[in-house]
């Protein structure tokens, strides 16, 4: 039996999108019929709250004490494909995701690149791109990371210099990369997203946005 423990983190506010429930209703069923290679244990959990840092902070340390050795994060309001799970795996990287569109305009994407600029998939784009930053919208990380850096794990920061506030997501972003950590972007599987809003927004409505 592998000591590889999944848990698969669904932050929720009060309720999920269709386009979510039928992706993660797939996505178990794949798990049912084909688990990921060398993959003993898979938990789904879930946790419902109005302040997002507080809501992955509960999912992360719930996690940490199951002594999970990763966490698939699943936004409420994403689609993807039933083998997300086993395609994030095979890359066995620390943190690896997708790249969402924005769910209202401007549609544009969330990943930043090493230079800072914004990182556009397109129909080209192929396999990983090393970035500077990811969101947490469907998302893959070894819990060594967490064990490696101080909490809290997530939180919302003021930033002075231009008026701005940082995500949760880039706070732990961060975190991460200070501690030495590299962020993937899969542009494979970003082709395979959608992101609801008042559309279900995918990596070809960014290109259309693009300055």
């Amino acid at each position: 039996m592998s000591d590889k423990r999944v848990f698969i983190c669904v932050p929720c506010h009060n309720f999920t999108a269709m386009g979510f429930t039928m992706s993660l209703a797939s996505l178990m069923l794949k798990i049912g019929m084909d688990a990921p290679p060398d993959t003993g244990f898979i938990r789904l959990q879930y946790e419902q709250g109005s302040i997002l840092p507080n809501v992955r902070q509960a999912l992360a340390e719930t996690a940490m004490l199951e002594r999970a050795t990763h966490i698939l994060w699943l936004d409420s309001d994403m689609v993807f494909p039933w083998d997300t799970l086993h395609r994030l795996m095979a890359h066995d990287l620390t943190i690896v995701g997708v790249n969402p569109t924005r769910r209202r305009p401007p549609y544009l994407p969330t990943v930043k690149a090493l230079d800072g600029t914004r990182v556009y998939t397109s129909p080209e784009s192929e396999g990983l791109e090393q970035v500077d930053g990811i969101g947490f919208g469907v998302l893959l990380i070894k819990t060594t990371v967490l064990g490696g850096m101080k909490k809290p794990w997530f939180d919302f920061t003021y930033r002075a210099k231009d008026g701005s506030w940082l995500g949760e997501d880039y706070y732990f972003m961060e975190k991460a990369k200070k501690a030495g950590h590299k962020v993937w972007c899969d542009h494979d599987l970003t082709k395979s997203i959608k992101h609801i809003g008042e559309l279900e927004c995918d990596y070809r409505l960014a290109l259309h946005s693009k300055p």
